[in-house]
């Protein structure tokens, strides 16, 4: 036990060190208390004020860590290596370049790559040394404060976390390479949850990320990040959306909260970032820098941020995601340039997705830019099961400021047999921009059969599925020839065709300009129910509100109001080929309905005209049966 002791290192190789024999545990509550150490500036390795490696039962409790050495110094003031097990790092005060970390002499910047072995470990492993290693099992950081220029807490490299090992109510300020940084691995286990990690309740004021999560079972909740400097994001340099970014010392430098590959190569798996608060921060709040398998991101709080709220990165992709009620106000305040439209939510390449009761009020309202601003923007040919429910979305672009191609709701290549479900959304422009080319829900996918669906709807039988996979890479099917019916092998039944299933219902859509309030352009069934389209400005008289192209269509129970020849334009086809696989009836608007392009009144009235059933019959195409629908 070591109590009330002072330690000055002042000459190369002094600095204070604890290595504790493997299996020495400490008899008392506290192995150090108040420890008062100052790590030298005459050297790097020096200017470490304490090593914890290969011991047991250690308590480093009310000590003081100051660390003299210059910004260059690559040690952390506290480092740890080797075995740890059951150490507890309580209201500790640590001032330095970094503050905890598992590294002693690193070549590289603090937090640079943190799940990669650096040059430096490579040239100490040459020199017979080893590569450094941490093993923790049951690590306790809590209730410390942390000066650092560079990293607070930074657990990275080779590192593995058996049990819970628990960073808690932390004050930290830090610098470039982020607040904590905890990458490497977790164990696995039988078991469920014995192994986890549990970033919470930490106060994180930084330039660089705030946290950095890169390992399974990651559980980031009720933590606070913000700046530690005031930051005037709506006179930053625009943001270009299309460029390639340049390679970064750190990844996502200035964001809030990062969802990060660690030591795992395929997939970080079993994460939850909950009930966070990120707030002013120049970056995005939320971002998904890996492959995930199950990730949940819910209750959590962005506000005033310079980047998107929730951001998927180029190349993550995931399993099954689950983005739950949060709470998105004014984000994206930097401006930001490109054809591809930034987003309050933006996330693409996900098998299972679900996006549910969160509030988004204000993209992009104190920025200018090129760059379109969406409200929830889903996109990738992965994507099977599409739910996106209960959102609240208001506040888009400046008033009287162009506002370029946007949408608060943009789905767009989905995979061919998905099931796509958009239903009680609130999505209000609430701005006043001019000549807006902006639609309240997009929805977009592949018109032309895939390669699944071709073989899906071919013959069974190994014939049958090389004559599918040909057709549809090759040949082509030509236009109008029917597609050949699915054949029996055996007693068996051929499989059911790969369609897309996609429900719009009991939705809020108001937007306000020439595009179409609503535009789904979809290979599928669409079922379009009791929702109300509502378009502002009524001096586009020459387009519709809801326009609506689908191998099948159901239009029943929507109110629909303001300006346009149409309240709704509906196309059915089936290879291209125009059919009558279509269902409209119960509407409410001033205007009518087109189907299939027909021109009279027949087809301009397949709905209740100002509160007045009229029953139709659309126009047919030619050798078609009609289809009739009641108002």
């Amino acid at each position: 036990m070591l109590s009330a002791a002072r330690g000055l290192a002042a000459g190369a190789r002094q600095a204070l060190s604890v290595l504790l024999p493997r299996g020495l545990s400490g008899t008392a509550a506290d192995v150090l208390t108040s420890l008062q150490t100052i790590g030298s500036q005459h050297s790097s390795e020096s200017a470490c004020c304490l090593t914890l490696g290969d011991s047991a039962d250690v308590n480093v409790r009310g000590c003081m860590a100051i660390q003299l050495a210059d910004s260059a110094a690559e040690v952390p003031a506290i480092a740890l290596r080797g075995l740890l097990v059951n150490a507890r790092i309580t209201e500790n005060t640590i001032v330095g370049a970094s503050g905890l970390a598992n590294r002693e002499v690193v070549g590289l910047a603090m937090g640079e790559q943190p799940y990669l072995v650096d040059a430096a470990h490579a040239a100490e492993a040459s020199r017979g040394a080893g590569v450094p290693y941490l093993v923790t099992a049951g690590l306790t950081v809590r209730d410390n404060d942390l000066w650092c220029s560079r990293a607070g807490i930074s657990m990275g490299g080779l590192t593995l976390h058996l049990f819970e090992t628990r960073i808690a109510h932390n004050r930290v300020w830090a610098g470039q390479s982020g607040g904590i940084v905890l990458t490497g691995a977790t164990g696995e286990s039988a078991q469920p949850g014995v192994h986890r990690l549990t970033v919470e309740d930490n106060l994180i004021r930084v330039v660089g990320p705030g946290i950095v999560a890169g390992t399974d079972r990651a559980r980031v909740r009720g933590n606070v990040v913000s700046p530690n400097a005031a930051l005037n994001l709506g006179r930053r340099a625009a943001v270009d959306e299309a460029a390639t970014q340049p390679a970064r010392r750190v990844p996502h430098p200035e964001s809030g909260i990062v969802v990060a590959r660690g030591l795992r190569l395929d997939a970080t798996d079993d994460c939850e970032v909950t009930g966070n608060q990120v707030v002013g921060i120049a970056g995005h709040g939320i971002v998904v820098a890996s492959a995930t398998g199950t990730l949940r991101v819910e209750a959590n709080e962005v506000t005033g941020v310079g980047g998107m709220g929730i951001e998927m990165a180029p190349g993550s992709a995931g399993q099954h995601m689950v983005i739950r009620a949060n709470r998105l106000h004014d984000v994206i305040r930097v401006p930001r340039n490109g054809t591809l439209p930034a987003a309050a939510v933006r996330l693409h390449d996900i098998a299972h997705v679900e996006v549910l009761e969160n509030m988004v009020d204000g993209v992009g309202q104190t920025a200018l830019g090129t760059a379109g601003r969406d409200g929830i923007q889903l996109s990738g040919s992965g994507s099977r099961i599409v739910r996106v429910r209960g959102n609240d979305l208001r506040g888009f672009g400046v008033s009287g400021s162009a506002l370029p191609d946007s949408a608060g709701v943009s789905i767009d290549g989905t995979a061919p047999s998905a099931e796509v479900d958009v239903s009680t959304n609130v999505v209000r422009l609430s701005t006043t921009p001019v000549a807006p080319a902006w639609r309240a829900l997009r929805i977009g996918m592949p018109l032309a059969p895939s390669i699944e669906q071709q073989i899906r709807r071919a013959a069974v039988g190994p014939i049958g599925v090389l004559e599918g996979l040909i057709r549809s890479t090759v040949l082509r099917q030509p236009p109008g020839q029917a597609t050949p019916q699915a054949a029996t092998v055996g007693a068996g039944a051929a499989p059911v065709a790969a369609q897309a299933l996609i429900s719009v219902r009991g939705n809020l859509l108001e937007a306000l300009g020439p595009a179409p309030t609503v535009e789904i352009n979809v290979a599928g069934v669409c079922t379009f129910a009791d929702n109300q389209c509502l378009r502002a400005d009524s001096q586009f008289s020459t387009s519709t509100i809801i326009s609506l192209q689908a191998d099948a269509a159901i239009f029943t129970g929507n109110h629909v109001r303001g300006g346009g020849q149409f309240a709704a334009d509906i196309n059915t086809r089936t290879n291209g080929q125009v059919n009558q696989a279509w269902s409209v009836v119960g509407n409410v608007s001033v205007q009518g309905v087109r189907i299939n392009g027909g021109t009279g009144n027949s087809s301009a009235n397949v709905n209740s005209i100002a509160g007045i059933g009229v029953p139709t019959v659309a126009e047919p195409a030619a050798g078609a049966p009609s289809t009739r629908s009641t108002g």
